[in-house]
């Protein structure tokens, strides 16, 4: 019986979160086409801290005693699951968009929020074109005061541990040289 009631709950919360995406996320959007996204950017924290709620997520953040909050840095992220994009948000007390692959902008609802709030796309074919617009997007970024989440691997991985480094451009070759955060997501 106990098993019945936590599926129950956990389809609840499921619902809830998917229902609270689709209504809050088009609300984002609309604003974003008015006002520049960093002036709600409390709204897209709030966002991302009721989707971890939904979700069941207790959301801790430790710090390394040489972190710099006010310093814009890219974070490096094993990608482990579909949450870890919203609880990164939550965690990270900057301004913070992510290198995103260009075909998510294609994704309705998803895709639009990522490309009016600033994310940088990182194409799947890599020719010298894209990797320079890739450079200058991410400069402009840095630039602009805009830290940047990075999920390395370009891919989820099942345990959050490292695999094969794979054929993309590599951080360290930026034209700008900002701090590599490495983060861990994991579950308490």
């Amino acid at each position: 019986m106990k098993r019945f009631w936590e599926v129950l709950l956990s389809a609840f919360l499921w619902g809830m979160s998917w229902l609270h995406f689709l209504i809050v996320v088009p609300v984002l959007i609309a604003l974003a086409v008015v006002l520049d996204p960093r002036r709600h950017d409390y709204l897209q924290r709030g966002l991302c801290r009721r989707i971890a709620f939904f979700s069941g997520a207790k959301v801790v953040v430790k710090e390394s005693p040489g972190f710099d909050r006010t310093r814009t840095s890219f974070f490096m992220v094993n990608h482990v699951n579909l949450f870890d994009p919203f609880i990164l948000y939550c965690a990270i007390p900057q301004l913070v968009r992510g290198w995103e692959l260009e075909s998510h902008f294609r994704i309705p609802i998803y895709g639009w929020l990522m490309k009016r709030f600033g994310n940088v796309p990182v194409p799947s074919i890599r020719s010298p074109r894209d990797l320079k617009r890739l450079w200058r997007l991410t400069q402009e970024a840095i630039n602009s005061g805009v830290s940047l989440i990075v999920f390395p691997e370009a891919k989820r991985t099942r345990d959050g541990g490292s695999s094969a480094p794979p054929r993309s451009p590599s951080i360290s070759t930026t034209p700008s040289k900002p701090p590599a955060s490495p983060k861990k997501t994991s579950p308490p």
